[in-house]
């Protein structure tokens, strides 16, 4: 079977359970998928200074990030928005990215390389991209060159409908 366990925090969100509930799960568990930190429901995010928290031990680490980020204002899009910009001003080659502020593919990959890959690691724990909502053609097509260029094996994922597929 699947648990899915949290404690209310308010504005409909959850938190994580604690040490002790954590531990007596781990001894009944083969897997435990935990959410280590959240994005405020943004897209893409840049990790903070005491990001990621992870529980120990941690195996793996799945670090998603959505494509519905494309083509849109960094402001719209990122949680952290400002650091990210910190991140990508300090680069010659977003030129681009300063006249207009949208988020191509470059300043995708460089905000996920920079601002999740760079912060886990250190830890030394491996790291698999999850590049969601590649619902189109055209998604899948850049999650795959993202995921190239980030020299990473890593997933990208989408729900279709049936017309789609």
């Amino acid at each position: 079977g699947i648990a899915a366990i949290g404690k209310r925090c308010g504005n409909g969100k959850i938190t994580y359970v604690g040490d002790a509930v954590y531990e007596r799960m781990k001894r009944k568990a083969d897997i435990i998928l935990v959410e280590a930190d959240g994005s405020r429901r943004l897209p893409i995010k840049v990790c903070g200074a005491h990001e990621p928290v992870l529980p120990q031990p941690c195996h793996l680490i799945l670090a998603l990030a959505g494509l519905s980020a494309l083509g849109k204002e960094l402001k719209d899009v990122c949680f952290r928005a400002d650091e990210a910009d910190v991140l990508l001003s300090a680069e010659d080659r977003f030129e681009a990215y300063r006249e207009t502020n949208i988020v191509d593919m470059d300043v995708f990959t460089a905000l996920f390389r920079q601002g999740v890959i760079k912060k886990v690691s250190p830890l030394s724990i491996p790291i698999i991209p999850v590049l969601n909502q590649a619902d189109t053609v055209a998604k899948r097509i850049a999650a795959d060159m993202m995921l190239q260029d980030l020299g990473l094996w890593g997933l990208s994922t989408s729900f279709l409908s049936k017309e789609d597929r």
